[in-house]
């Protein structure tokens, strides 16, 4: 078992890969969906995983009836999409416009774990909780730069440069190790 996973992309071999926010709050400035989107293109250039964004209030919410809003996401992943390669988060926040009140819960498909391992998303999800806690982030903001963050992780760490630095490190204490037994061997035998 691996203790950590490099993500790899996600084959693009599926037929709905519109990338969505639906804003039903106007949390979100032009500007600031428009940088969104540019963020979310990107993230799904390099996963290959289309990202979905609703964002909601409490309100509309509380009327689905559902007990939490993981199911409430779940339940929505199934009714959007027909195949396992999108993200689906579903942000809500509360309806008195306060935005200290609020939730999210990201759904991914199960055939996007290759791109959005536990690292990976436990990333996002602890920069996402960082910046919607700061009182310097609107709520746009905050979802634009975890995705650019994500981003730039995710570029670094699928890099061959980078795999290749690592095996290089790996292989190379076996070697050096090789060498230093063979010339301590070599300095032995000078002895006698």
């Amino acid at each position: 078992m691996m203790l950590y996973q490099d993500p790899k992309p996600v084959a693009m071999d599926y037929s709905d890969t519109a990338i969505s926010v639906d804003d039903q709050e106007d949390l979100l400035t032009d500007n600031e969906e428009n940088q969104l989107q540019n963020a979310l293109h990107e993230f799904q250039r390099i996963t290959g995983v289309t990202p979905s964004i609703l964002l909601m209030s409490e309100k509309v919410y509380a009327e689905t009836g559902n007990t939490s809003l993981e199911e409430y996401a779940e339940i929505l992943y199934d009714q959007k999409f027909d195949d396992e390669k999108h993200w689906l988060i579903v942000y809500e926040q509360s309806s008195t416009g306060r935005r200290e009140e609020w939730e999210y819960e990201g759904m991914q498909g199960d055939d996007t774990g290759s791109a959005l391992t536990s690292n990976v998303t436990s990333s996002f999800n602890n920069r996402l909780t960082y910046l919607l806690n700061s009182d310097d982030y609107t709520t746009g903001r905050a979802f634009t730069d975890a995705f650019g963050d994500l981003n730039q992780e995710l570029v670094d760490e699928m890099s061959p440069d980078r795999r290749d630095g690592i095996l290089l490190y790996f292989l190379s204490f076996p070697v050096g190790l090789a060498v230093i037994i063979v010339i301590v061997r070599w300095i032995r035998s000078r002895r006698k």
